[in-house]
């Protein structure tokens, strides 16, 4: 997935970066992409734009991004807990898919 310059903004926003390096810009790319990766393989599509269901996708997708983004090379003594409240969406989008993903 490539993003569009207004999911962009939106992740760096979401990430707290305002002017990141081309390295971090790569790297952010590359872990959201991964990130979205794991909702497709969870059986979550990327809802259409106009989709009440888009902001709560994009959310989990900022949250996992980030989440890689903080976590990586093990650089922390003890690693973060696991956040409810994005599990809770995740499971929230799984439950609200539709038709299944074969």
């Amino acid at each position: 997935m490539a993003l569009t310059d207004k999911q962009r903004a939106a992740l760096l926003a979401y990430c707290r970066l305002d002017d990141p390096e081309p390295e971090q810009l790569a790297l952010l790319e590359n872990l959201c992409q991964a990130a979205q990766a794991y909702l497709d393989q969870a059986g979550i599509r990327q809802p259409p734009e106009d989709s009440p269901r888009r902001a709560q996708y994009e959310l989990c997708l900022w949250a996992l991004t980030l989440d890689a983004y903080d976590q990586r090379g093990s650089q922390q003594d003890q690693p973060l807990k696991p956040n409810p409240a994005l599990r809770y969406n995740i499971n929230q989008l799984k439950l609200t898919e539709g038709e299944p993903i074969l």
